[in-house]
Formats: structure tokens, C-alpha cells, sequence
């Protein structure tokens, strides 16, 4: 199975309104939420990939660290990290 990872700021919105304005999309939830730390994708589903059986995501921090002005830590990166990894069985 291939894994790919993007570190990013937002996994899906930039704020609570525009969470609301979009549109359910059959992987994530309508309205999307704002400010998740992550999301897993396994089998071609968003973002897709080049390879069959390929599972990839995201670790996104942006809400949780940036936006609230604190540090990273090992373990929030690294867990998120770790848990969206685990989501893709």
C-alpha cells in the first residue's frame, strides 16, 4: 500500500462561515467542519491517487496551533500524524 502525506494549514475551510457554504461531497460531512487537525482518505476517494489500494492524508494544524498562537508539540503533531496514518487500516 502507498501513503501520501501532506502537512498543510486547514484540511477543508478557513473559517466557521465558510464551513457552512459548502457542500457535502460524499467524504466529508455537510457542513464541513472547520478546524479538524486531519483526515484520512483510503481507495481513490479525495485526493486521489495514481496507485490502486493507496491511502492518503493530511495533518492539518492550523486551527489547533497557528490560529491560537501556541506551539507545536511532539505530541500533537505526531499523534495527528499517527492517527490519520492508523485511519487508513
Amino acid at each position: 500500500m502507498v501513503h501520501y502525506a501532506i502537512f498543510g494549514h486547514y484540511t477543508t475551510n478557513d473559517s466557521p462561515a465558510h464551513a457552512g457554504a459548502c457542500p457535502a461531497t460524499g467524504l466529508i460531512p455537510s457542513p464541513a467542519c472547520f478546524g479538524a487537525s486531519g483526515l484520512a482518505v483510503i481507495d481513490g476517494g479525495l485526493p486521489a491517487g495514481p496507485f490502486p489500494n493507496q491511502g492518503n492524508f493530511m495533518v492539518t494544524l492550523g486551527n489547533a496551533i497557528q490560529d491560537r498562537n501556541a506551539a507545536p508539540t511532539v505530541l500533537n503533531v505526531g499523534g495527528t500524524f499517527m492517527h490519520e496514518l492508523g485511519s487508513l487500516g
